[in-house]
């Protein structure tokens, strides 16, 4: 009797350490962080910043994970991909580019050989000057493709900038601030990708 408690005790100690080798974890947890991620484009900003590749016990979820990460290092975050957007969807040349030549692209400001900020928006500088630009004023990027929220050229003129960590004034500077369709255009034209078009 003795040996078959003490077989049936070593059993159960042997079950019981096994089964502390196992991380606490809950795969409920991951599908659901992972799940929203690709649910909503935005959350994947805050995710990324407490979230990492090695903190998923379950190996699928750590190759999905891995993946997202992946396609946003590589400017192509997940869930950014709309289909094509409808017939006059908007264009840096015909929405947003005489919008900055009106307000922006002037002498003195965001044009010629020392563009403030070094940021020409110019007929056929704007793109290069903005898209995928990092911000000297803001740890944004002045222009995140797919994300006008994002992007610290829409706070300067939605005047939303200092509640980034922005600094300076509203834009543009001369000649008033940018009307609500003219603010619309512009996120349009981002949420539509930030196309050369």
């Amino acid at each position: 009797k003795l040996m078959q408690d003490t077989a049936q005790l070593s059993d159960t100690t042997y079950a019981e350490t096994l089964s502390l080798k196992i991380p606490p974890h809950s795969i409920e947890a991951e599908a659901s962080i992972l799940g929203g991620v690709l649910i909503d484009k935005d959350v994947w900003e805050n995710v990324a910043e407490l979230v990492f590749e090695e903190d998923f016990y379950k190996k699928e979820h750590r190759v999905i994970f891995h993946a997202i990460a992946a396609l946003d290092s590589n400017g192509d975050p997940v869930g950014t991909n709309p289909p094509p957007g409808p017939p006059g969807a908007a264009t840096l040349s015909g929405d947003v580019q005489p919008i900055f030549t009106a307000n922006c692209a002037l002498s003195g400001c965001h044009a010629g050989a020392n563009p403030e900020q070094g940021q020409n928006l110019s007929l056929g500088q704007t793109f290069q000057s903005i898209v995928g630009v990092s911000s000297i004023q803001s740890s944004f990027l002045r222009v995140k493709p797919f994300r006008p929220d994002s992007s610290y050229l829409v706070h300067k003129v939605q005047g939303t900038h200092l509640s980034v960590g922005g600094s300076g004034g509203l834009m543009p500077l001369i000649g008033g601030p940018l009307t609500q369709a003219e603010i619309d255009a512009i996120r349009a034209w981002i949420v539509d990708g930030a196309q050369d078009n």
